[in-house]
């Protein structure tokens, strides 16, 4: 015999924003934005310095 599950205690926050869902509908899905301090370089010194010689 399968275990009944627990239910989970009421969040006010959460009833909020599923009604907010059904009402005006969801939200467009977020774009993960590149992280600024991980960007490569723009120019390569050492590619630049190897195609000259």
């Amino acid at each position: 015999m399968a275990k009944r599950r627990k239910p989970k205690p009421f969040s006010a926050a959460k009833e909020v924003k599923r009604l907010a869902r059904l009402r005006v509908g969801t939200p467009p899905p977020s774009q993960v934005q590149p992280d600024e301090k991980r960007k490569p370089p723009k120019h390569k010194k050492k590619e630049l310095e190897q195609e000259l010689l």
